[in-house]
């Protein structure tokens, strides 16, 4: 996560310009990320500027990527970051600073790490009894390559701290980096980019990376649940907002609906349901925004959505059994096909049940103080319901010759967006306890929604 406005520098310049001085010394050929390009969106869609950066191949340069690729044949490129918003040269620089994001999170050295069984680093280990869990039919299906952890196999660790209190904390170096295997030792999860984050406040960092992984929580809930969201109704927030939005509206064939997806930790989410009705293959496009201004929040969907959108245009075909998806894009693109788009129907369907909500009521958590403020009331909060989070240091030599702090932020209580249809840790006991601490009605583990999760 990369919504960054910078600090420590000229109130003169413009936030655009100032991430721009920040981030030129590491852009090109001086450095591990490309100068970003804007995308525009098809015509006749309202849009917003959105812009990306790559890292390129980074196999050739870091030779534990290279091992990793070797070893399981993933793609070593096209680790994309990607920015948007009203102010074109901003997105563009956003999209710079979540390129190295990416770059951090594919950086590191063995010698960060130590090889032990979480029996022996006792107390001093992140405890895996409090990972998500797969349910009893995932278990049975081994195709997906992912294990329950147990406390009795060595495999690698790498040093992090407990939020709430800063505690050194060993954790699962797979947690952590975009391109890390072990020979022999079955994954925990697929590797995602959940909870990176990058900032040059390093409060905003922390902060930033916790509330991704809040967000994938309630994306991941409100699909397997089907939870019959609020529709929001936009009473507030900047003037392009409401023209962009007015956009969608004056065309028959295009929409842009907004919910509340705000569950039990208070901090405002959205969800975005983008629709081209007369599209075959992009009838249903889902974005999601979260923050502790509700306004801001409904923005951030608005743009994922469309960037979803742009980014699906450059992909292949999904495959055709279900099963098999394990991509990013791949789960997206099947569900987004006119052909299913009943399985929106709790959403946007014409006997959805969830009424409206106004935005500028969303969230019990409003935004007060400091980045740091608002990260210890948060932390303090998840604690109440039994959740621990952790930090890692993604930071390399180009981050921090920029003055960038980057982060890996791992809450194990809460449930994780999988990409991996054949692995959505359905044993998960989030996936039924939050529903029901909102008041939605709770939909048993044989009920749950079969569909691939469409978010990317």
């Amino acid at each position: 996560m990369a919504n960054l406005a910078p600090v420590g520098t000229s109130t003169q310049s413009s936030p655009a310009t100032a991430l721009r001085e920040r981030l030129s010394p590491i852009v090109g050929r001086l450095g591990p990320v490309t100068p970003p390009r804007r995308l525009p969106l098809p015509e006749g869609i309202p849009g917003l500027p959105i812009a990306s950066s790559s890292t390129g191949d980074v196999r050739w340069v870091l030779p534990e990527v290279a091992g990793f690729a070797e070893r399981t044949g993933s793609q070593t490129t096209g680790l994309d970051g990607a920015g948007g918003g009203f102010d074109p040269d901003l997105a563009e620089w956003v999209a710079v600073a979540e390129a190295v994001e990416r770059y951090c999170a594919t950086v590191y050295s063995r010698d960060q790490l130590i090889t032990a069984t979480a029996d022996e680093l006792g107390p001093e280990a992140l405890d895996l009894g409090t990972m998500p869990r797969l349910s009893d039919r995932e278990l049975a299906d081994e195709s997906h390559g992912i294990a329950p952890a147990r406390k009795d196999v060595p495999r690698s660790w790498v040093r992090g701290v407990r939020l709430v209190d800063a505690r050194p904390t060993w954790i699962p170096a797979e947690l952590i980096w975009l391109c890390f295997s072990e020979p022999g030792v079955q994954r925990l999860s697929a590797p995602n980019t959940t909870g990176c984050a990058i900032h040059s406040d390093p409060w905003q960092a922390l902060l930033n990376g916790l509330l991704e992984v809040v967000e994938r929580d309630a994306i991941a809930i409100v699909w397997r649940q089907r939870l019959p969201l609020p529709e929001i109704e936009v009473d507030s927030g900047p003037p392009e907002l409401h023209e962009l939005l007015a956009g969608f509206r004056d065309d028959a064939g295009l929409s842009m609906r907004l919910f509340d997806a705000t569950l039990d930790l208070g901090v405002p989410t959205v969800y975005a349901v983008y629709q081209e009705h007369r599209s075959e293959r992009y009838h249903q496009v889902l974005g999601c925004g979260i923050s502790p201004s509700p306004e801001k929040a409904a923005m951030n969907a608005v743009r994922e959505a469309l960037s979803c959108r742009l980014a699906l245009e450059h992909h292949g075909d999904p495959p055709a059994d279900p099963g098999l998806i394990r991509s990013t894009m791949d789960g997206a693109l099947y569900m987004a096909k006119a052909e299913r788009a009943h399985a929106f129907d709790f959403l946007v369907g014409p006997k959805r049940t969830g009424g409206t909500v106004a935005l500028s009521r969303l969230g019990s958590a409003a935004w007060q103080g400091s980045p740091k403020q608002y990260l210890v009331r948060l932390l303090s909060r998840m604690r109440r319901a039994g959740l621990e989070s952790f930090a890692v240091d993604l930071g390399c030599d180009e981050s921090r010759e920029v003055g960038l702090t980057a982060v890996k932020v791992v809450v194990p209580g809460l449930q994780p967006l999988s990409f991996t249809h054949r692995a959505q840790f359905l044993g998960t006991p989030r996936l039924f306890d939050a529903p029901a601490a909102c008041g939605y009605p709770v939909h048993a583990p044989g009920d749950l929604n079969p569909w691939p999760q469409p978010f990317a």
